[in-house]
């Protein structure tokens, strides 16, 4: 199978693929000169990255990687990608929402059982 670089990210990305699978650039024949801004991102939000960031900050890591993941598809146009990214991102900024939330739980259990 043939392959090629990516052009964004200088990854190799499979001559059959009109989308890098890393950066989501279109590589295709019909590929725009470069990313263009179609204005924010609907499947992005700084909520979830600052929540991971208050509550457990490695969190915070993966969340910021793949909404950049997603900016970048938005801005080729694959819209389909973006949410794909998006959603993965806030994945990752509401676990450590959730883990703090259950932690806080076994302790007010404990509390109040006198453990």
């Amino acid at each position: 199978m043939a392959a090629r670089n990516c052009p964004s990210c200088g990854r190799l990305v499979a001559a059959s693929l009109e989308f890098c699978p890393h950066c989501g650039y279109r590589v295709g024949a019909m590929q725009a000169a470069a990313p263009q801004f179609r204005g924010p991102n609907p499947h992005n939000s700084i909520f979830w990255i600052v929540m991971a960031v208050l509550f457990c900050w490695p969190f915070a890591i993966p969340s910021v990687i793949y909404y950049n993941k997603s900016d970048n598809a938005w801005n080729v146009g694959n819209e389909e990608l973006a949410r794909h990214y998006g959603d993965k991102g806030k994945r990752w900024g509401r676990a450590p929402l959730s883990i703090c939330l259950i932690i806080i739980g076994i302790l007010l259990l404990a509390m109040a059982l006198g453990l």
